[in-house]
């Protein structure tokens, strides 16, 4: 049985990390839905809408993880001074 998250052999990555397609499924309803929907479906045309969003989620994607990285750097040193003292 294969561990969560790791890649079979043979697929090939598309994307990068599982962390920036984990976080592209939980943005695009956001942006379909909630946010720029008058943005995302201004053609009308489904192919385009995919790959509209597609761009924009991934996007997003790449600056929450980078975001998300530099915020808990901060976090992690503590966490390993908290550590060191136990």
């Amino acid at each position: 049985m294969e561990k969560f998250g790791k890649e079979r052999e043979g697929n090939v990555k598309l994307w990068g990390k599982s962390g920036a397609r984990m976080s592209m499924w939980l943005i695009h309803t956001f942006f379909c839905y909630q946010f720029f929907q008058n943005e995302i479906y201004f053609t009308r045309i489904p192919i385009v809408i995919f790959f509209v969003l597609l761009i924009v989620s991934y996007a997003s994607s790449v600056v929450i993880g980078k975001l998300w990285r530099e915020l808990n750097k901060p976090v992690e040193k503590i966490r390993m001074k908290v550590h060191q003292i136990n």
